[in-house]
């Protein structure tokens, strides 16, 4: 009996926010390959803003940022700001309670494990930020929503083992091939 050859999955970026300020390009992930594993998305600030704290409360999330152009400041419940310039990475734990910041235009690239939803990232919208409306976050509800994504356990308490509160990580590059 043959078996399938596995081929490469091409795909073609799917615009989950377009505002005037915002453009989120989904390649991977929920809705634009309809997988939950985990999603890579490039995102478009336009123009200086900041988004609502966010608290993502499922013990696997993770996500994982790299500043192209621009600056962007990740703030802290306690008011610690981490800033990520271009060339820049940066590790955001699950259950990391923080505010992304954009002092001015900027584009970043994102990889979210399992792949970024509404309920996994938990924006708590009473605490602020203009980025992406209430509007717009329903739209992205009803996105996931069609697409079949919705969170697969319950959600957990924050704070690291031990107590210690949990911080972004900055990250540089390294060169891991010399030519």
């Amino acid at each position: 009996m043959a078996t399938a050859t596995p081929t490469p999955l091409v795909t073609t970026p799917c615009k989950v926010v377009d505002t005037a300020n915002l453009t989120i390009s989904e390649y991977f992930g929920h809705v634009a390959s309809k997988d939950g594993t985990c999603s890579f998305a490039v995102v478009e600030v336009r123009a200086a803003d900041s988004a609502a704290f966010q608290t993502p409360a499922f013990a696997e999330y993770a996500e994982y940022v790299i500043c192209n152009q621009g600056i962007i400041e990740l703030e802290h419940s306690d008011g610690e700001i981490v800033r990520v310039e271009p060339g820049q990475g940066a590790f955001l734990p699950s259950k990391l309670r923080l505010r992304w910041r954009f002092p001015g235009p900027c584009n970043y690239t994102v990889v979210c494990t399992p792949a970024f939803s509404p309920e996994l990232a938990a924006h708590e919208e009473s605490s602020g930020g203009t980025i992406v409306s209430a509007e717009v976050r329903e739209r992205l509800k009803a996105m996931h929503h069609e697409a079949g994504s919705a969170p697969t356990e319950g959600g957990a308490e924050g704070g690291a083992e031990g107590g210690a509160p949990l911080r972004a990580t900055l990250v540089a590059p390294v060169s891991v091939v010399e030519g």
